[in-house]
């Protein structure tokens, strides 16, 4: 029998260094890739520092796990031209002109732009599209739409899988194909969390609503949940629908060199959590700490640098996106994951004990992360988290101790097979019987 084809459409980075949904994402389809499962990714929505460059090199390990695709480029080998799209629309456009110059020009444009492109009319919504792309959490444009449809053309899966609910509309009406999504959270808990996020809809499958997530997640066969909770909420939402829990996955890496003295350290993507997380650490539990330890120095790491003052602060560096992160993980002797609200499991607290990091977190920060809870350090009152922070930071032993377990607690309940084999032998299952 040949390898199961697995198409994925997403308009989030799946690029494992961007972000824990990246990091997510990427390792699951490293399981796949790695089991057997031939795997393309369309990228719907480009970086724009990509485009603005004009090319880039796909790197070789996500070329070993996937063939990406990305709206707007030509692929030629492992490089990516950005400039082919505009290239591309301009000479289709002098092409249509000359037509209808002629004479010899019949089309007709049937779906407005903006507009999502089913196979039902009950699929077509219009959305308020800021320029120059669709909010995060948008349904997908027609153009995105367009560019999925060409790719599953192209590529002739046995299975799709949408990377989050909102991208489920593609799915609808692909009969005959195995259709996943992949959560990451319960949208609406997330969306109403953050809801300048939300997408700006004015039809009934808003992702930021209870009805409208279940109405997005009933167009897929099975709903794949990263945490037992998301699991519950999302079985309560669809009785009859086939939900798999398949949990980050993390990989235990040892730290090459010993850690620099007070280093503490912070990831965070763009987010509305991070933000106020981050702010609520720097206001109320950074003085704390430096005034006790003025040697002690704190980086923050990631995207969520974009959202904060650049105003220094004593003791802190910004250092932003950073292409590899080990180095960091390495130099650090306590990792803060100081979040305040928020839903899913929180991939960077993963991250951080895979490295075998001292961390010291909330008790949002432990959400669908309980085994972990005699692992880390646990606090949402400031002063009792900065006491934390200086406890990891003066004492070796306890470092020490923290860092054995939380290693013990990841290789017990997040490795790969444990975390992702449920999806494989879904998609596994639902090959053999197509092939009956």
């Amino acid at each position: 029998m040949p390898r199961p084809r697995l198409l994925v459409v997403t308009r989030h980075s799946p690029l494992p260094e961007n972000d824990g949904a990246g990091a997510y994402l990427f390792d699951l389809l490293s399981y796949l890739a790695a089991n057997g499962i031939t795997i393309e990714v369309a990228w719907v929505h480009a970086e724009g520092a990509f485009v603005r460059r004009g090319w880039w090199r796909v790197p070789r390990r996500i070329a070993r796990v996937y063939r990406l695709k990305i709206i707007g480029s030509l692929a030629v080998g492992p490089f990516r031209f950005f400039w082919w799209g505009s290239y591309k629309a301009r000479v289709l456009s002098s092409v249509k002109a000359l037509l209808i110059h002629t004479g010899l020009w019949r089309g007709v444009d049937h779906t407005a732009s903006g507009a999502v492109a089913g196979t039902t009319p009950r699929t077509v919504y219009k959305i308020t599209q800021p320029e120059p792309g669709p909010e995060w959490s948008a349904l997908p444009t027609a153009a995105e739409a367009r560019y999925f449809r060409e790719e599953r053309d192209h590529f002739k899966p046995d299975a799709l899988l949408a990377n989050y609910c909102w991208m489920t509309p593609l799915l609808e009406g692909e009969s005959g194909l195995n259709k996943l999504v992949l959560t990451h959270d319960v949208a609406s808990h997330r969306l109403n969390l953050t809801p300048h996020s939300a997408a700006k809809v004015d039809h009934e499958l808003s992702p930021a609503t209870a009805e409208g997530e279940r109405a997005l997640l009933d167009r897929a066969d099975t709903i794949l949940a990263i945490s037992e909770d998301d699991a519950a909420a999302f079985r309560a939402m669809l009785p009859n629908k086939p939900v798999v829990v398949a949990p980050k996955a993390a990989a235990m890496l040892s730290a090459k060199g010993p850690a620099v003295r007070g280093r503490c350290l912070f990831v965070g993507g763009i987010n509305g959590p991070n933000r106020q997380g981050i702010e609520w650490f720097l206001e109320r539990v950074w003085p704390i700490v430096h005034a006790s330890r003025p040697d002690a120095t704190l980086h923050i790491c990631g995207g969520i640098c974009e959202l904060l003052p650049s105003a220094p602060i004593s003791g802190v560096s910004f250092r932003g996106r950073v292409p590899d992160l080990n180095s960091e993980y390495r130099d650090a002797e306590v990792v803060v994951v100081p979040l305040l609200q928020g839903t899913g499991v929180k991939i960077k607290l993963v991250e951080a004990c895979s490295h075998g990091k001292a961390c010291v977190t909330t008790p949002v920060g432990l959400q669908g992360l309980a085994f972990l809870r005699d692992a880390v350090l646990e606090t949402i009152v400031p002063e009792e988290f900065a006491q934390s922070v200086l406890r990891i930071l003066d004492d070796p032993s306890l470092r020490h101790e923290l860092s054995a377990r939380t290693q013990a607690r990841v290789s017990e309940n997040l490795s790969p097979e444990k975390c992702f084999g449920a999806v494989l032998e879904s998609l596994t299952r639902c090959n053999r019987q197509r092939g009956a």
